[in-house]
């Protein structure tokens, strides 16, 4: 069994969904998404944040982390 690869799925499973309640209108609710993504833009790898961005935004934002 690849444990880390499951847990690389899991991680692009959550946070698309995370990013889903971004559309929410619940000011709390944003706000602990823009902190979740926070925490994922500093510890998680790059490509697999730039996987959930919208096309063309993805290389030119991560690259100056």
């Amino acid at each position: 069994k690849n444990n880390s690869g499951e847990l690389y799925l899991k991680t692009k499973q959550l946070l698309a969904t995370v990013l889903l309640l971004l559309r929410s209108q619940s000011r709390e609710v944003v706000k602990s998404v823009l902190g979740f993504v926070k925490v994922a833009a500093m510890r998680l790898p790059a490509e697999t944040l730039t996987e959930q961005l919208p096309v063309g935004a993805g290389a030119a934002a991560f690259s100056r982390l």
